[in-house]
């Protein structure tokens, strides 16, 4: 059972990096389908997307908008909804840490003209069957 499932993640690793796109089922399928999910919530909500998936300071931004003046950093959580640990509970210290370097490192890159200020929002993304279920936007949460 080990090598049929240790092939069967190689297979699945080989489709995405041909082609390009994460196969079905998987959790970068996941990942993309809640940012982009992520992404309409927050454009529906009048913030203007800056860039996804920017990689930064080691780490990883999802999404960075503007809502209004204010600069958001947001970190997407997209969960199967009967998940026994919910998107915004898991984010562990380690995440957190790594999130708000890759901000603070994305806000020095702004040094000529830094934002007024900015703040950490999570977007967590709750699916059943690869479809989107519920959105849940919490807005300036502390790391």
């Amino acid at each position: 059972m080990g090598a049929t499932m240790n092939l069967f993640q190689r297979l699945r690793g080989w489709i995405e990096k041909k082609l390009g796109i994460p196969a079905k089922g998987t959790r970068a399928a996941r990942g993309r389908l809640g940012e982009k999910a992520a992404a309409k919530l927050l454009k529906k909500k009048g913030f203007k997307i800056l860039i996804r998936n920017c990689k930064v300071g080691g780490g990883e931004l999802d999404i960075v908008a503007k809502d209004g003046k204010m600069l958001v950093f947001v970190e997407v959580r997209a969960r199967d909804e009967k998940a026994l640990v919910q998107g915004y509970d898991s984010l562990t210290q380690r995440k957190r840490t790594a999130f708000a370097r890759a901000a603070r490192s994305y806000v020095r890159l702004l040094r000529r003209k830094p934002p007024p200020s900015y703040r950490y929002d999570v977007v967590e993304v709750r699916l059943r069957a690869d479809k989107v279920a519920e959105i849940f936007h919490y807005e300036n949460v502390r790391l």
